[in-house]
């Protein structure tokens, strides 16, 4: 399994409510159970799967194979969550074709172009260092950028809008990566995980002067210490 899996497979319920006809309400939970493991841990061995769901009846364990590691798979899910991993690749590089494109509109690529003044007693050396500090810069926000767009697309939405990545770079360069993270992460919480609801919770640090993930604990620090609840500062 990758690490950074797609957040959904494709679940066709008919296909599901078919293949569990002949199954009572305990097989059909072993099964569903046994479905949702694999796409979260892989291929299951057997004592892993006694462990979950109990001992199996010949109904479910005929939905499953055994690979070459002696491990239990459905073969149907097995096939949606490489069909999935690879839309989810496909997406990951459409958007970093979109941002590489962006950067050479931008200039950014080909690195520093800003003309300093050489005043009296200024080394070339010196030019030569501030120039490199300020590439190296620019390279580390494309980094981070690019972290928080695929976890964007892993975690939250595989098939995002350009404008909602668009509006995310942007909270990425004002507030940092970590920030970035952080919201998703309770978006994930709270199962709440739209573009819009995470856009909510950076604006709504963004106003408070959050810029960074510490200004995001020093804000937190304040309002407990005043005893308010912050609904997102956790």
């Amino acid at each position: 399994m990758a690490k950074n899996k797609a957040p959904a497979v494709l679940f066709y319920t008919s296909d599901f409510l078919g293949g569990a006809a002949l199954m009572n309400m305990k097989e059909r939970g072993q099964y569903i159970t046994l479905l949702c493991l694999q796409r979260e841990r892989g291929h299951m061995t057997e004592g892993e799967v006694a462990r979950a769901v109990g001992r199996l009846s010949e109904e479910v364990r005929g939905k499953f194979e055994t690979d070459e590691d002696g491990k239990l798979f459905n073969r149907r899910m097995d096939e949606e969550i490489k069909k999935r991993e690879a839309h989810s690749q496909r997406q990951r590089e459409n958007v970093a074709k979109r941002w590489n494109k962006q950067k050479d509109d931008d200039g950014m690529s080909s690195g520093n172009t800003m003309v300093l003044p050489l005043g009296n007693g200024t080394s070339s050396s010196y030019i030569d260092n501030l120039s490199l500090e300020q590439e190296t810069s620019s390279a580390r926000t494309r980094d981070a950028i690019a972290t928080v767009m695929s976890a964007y697309l892993d975690k939250i939405n595989a098939n995002p809008s350009q404008q909602s990545l668009d509006e995310l770079k942007g909270y990425v360069e004002q507030m940092g990566p970590e920030c970035c993270q952080r919201a998703f992460d309770i978006a994930l919480d709270e199962k709440k995980t739209s573009w819009s609801y995470i856009r909510a919770i950076l604006r709504n640090k963004l106003a408070q002067g959050v810029r960074c993930l510490s200004d995001w604990d020093a804000v937190e620090d304040k309002r407990k210490g005043e005893g308010e609840d912050d609904y997102w500062a956790k």
